[in-house]
């Protein structure tokens, strides 16, 4: 049922019918941190799809086994705030490299290997916020 409920959860994102973003950037700062106003209108847009992607989800899987409209009600319904969650992880996990990349970046006279690891910390939280994959 994880394959189905990803291409249910793929209808709800075609029903909203959004433009896609190559990078996290208009969800969230440099520092990780939510951008609130844009993540409340991406998760409204979600939730008003919801409904039209569940109708269209049973029209195209409604014979397959162990799909029931409750079940499909279920997917679409929770699929927003799955949406949130990931972008509050991806956030902490940028938090924390930022957080890392501090701590050493205060040091005085740091070796090469914690310049390369301060650097590296520096990499990876811009790849978590605009690296599209």
């Amino acid at each position: 049922m994880p394959a189905l409920e990803r291409h249910v959860n793929s209808l709800v994102l075609e029903e909203a019918a959004l433009e896609y973003a190559n990078s996290l950037e208009p969800m969230l700062t440099d520092r990780g941190e939510l951008i609130e106003s844009n993540v409340a209108d991406l998760i409204m847009r979600l939730e008003g799809a919801a409904a039209g992607a569940a109708v269209r989800a049973e029209g195209i899987f409604g014979s397959a086994a162990g799909v029931t409209s409750t079940w499909l009600q279920g997917v679409t319904t929770a699929f927003p705030g799955k949406v949130r969650a990931a972008l509050v992880q991806r956030g902490a996990l940028i938090a924390d490299a930022v957080r890392r990349m501090s701590e050493l970046g205060q040091r005085v006279g740091l070796n090469r290997a914690e310049e390369i690891t301060e650097s590296s910390y520096r990499r990876l939280a811009q790849k978590l916020r605009e690296d599209h994959k």
